[in-house]
């Protein structure tokens, strides 16, 4: 404490207490007396040197009013990464990969040509490896959050058909599980064997199964996807074979919806990947 801040802490004491102690007289009225008031006076100067700046400090907290010329906090908006909007191409796969290996949530919506979700990871090498004639590209998206993380194609003839290729690639999880099933079960998946509607024809404990099963790639037949195709006549609509099921690859699945188009194009394009 410099002799300044000693001076003004000095000056901050109430004359009364210095008068009184230098007054005091004690009942011996010995040199002891006279140093033990010294003393208490040191104490006090050196109590009213440390605590009045800390007074001071604390007494402008609660009065102060904000400046409008000061600048506002930093607010959330520009502290969390900011994603790309809906349908944009922003980003790239070094940085998703980035944000993977920091292990902060990584938010993608991606609309794709086809070339580059097929060269895209980890789903791309699970898309068709062509497009079936007459079928143009309605939406190619990769989308991931922090529930969902798949690659999506849908491909159509256009206004006026209701012709359709919906292809979905994910990794496998636990809500698949009940749809799993081999080529040998044909109750799981055969068609053939339950009149429409469905409802009405399946037993409630493989409805699930055989609504949307998916087998195993390394069983999978052109006769058990053949066991998947029907049709049914709609008024307004074209009567074109239709196909709902999944195939597992490891921990990726591919779920496929089909209408109007052949059994052996589904096949091919299913299977060229296992070859891989």
């Amino acid at each position: 404490m410099n002799a300044k801040k000693f001076s003004e802490a000095m000056g901050e004491l109430d004359s009364r207490y210095v008068d009184e102690a230098i007054r005091y007289k004690g009942r011996s009225g010995g040199s002891w007396t006279r140093w033990g008031t010294l003393a208490a006076c040191f104490c006090l100067v050196l109590g009213a040197a440390l605590g009045i700046p800390k007074l001071m400090q604390h007494s402008g907290i609660s009065t102060v009013l904000p400046d409008d010329s000061i600048e506002p906090p930093q607010s959330y908006s520009s502290v969390i990464p900011s994603q790309p909007e809906p349908g944009s191409t922003a980003g790239s796969a070094s940085q998703d990969e980035a944000n993977k290996q920091r292990g902060e949530n990584v938010f993608i919506d991606k609309a794709m040509t086809l070339e580059e979700a097929q060269r895209s990871e980890p789903f791309g090498g699970y898309l068709p490896a062509r497009v079936l004639a007459g079928f143009t590209a309605d939406t190619i998206q990769r989308y991931q959050d922090e529930n969902d993380n798949y690659l999506y194609g849908l491909w159509t003839k256009g206004e006026g058909s209701f012709d359709e290729i919906s292809w979905r690639v994910s990794f496998y999880n636990e809500t698949m599980t009940n749809r799993i099933t081999s080529v040998d079960d044909t109750k799981n998946y055969d068609l053939s064997l339950y009149p429409f509607p469905l409802a009405d024809s399946v037993p409630e404990e493989l409805f699930e199964i055989v609504d949307h099963p998916i087998f195993p790639i390394d069983e999978l037949t052109l006769e058990a996807v053949s066991r998947r195709a029907y049709s049914v006549n709609e008024r307004g609509d074209t009567n074109g074979t239709r196909m709902s099921f999944g195939v597992c690859y490891g921990d990726v699945v591919v779920e496929v919806t089909t209408k109007g188009v052949p059994v052996d194009w589904v096949y091919e394009q299913l299977i060229h990947r296992s070859g891989n």
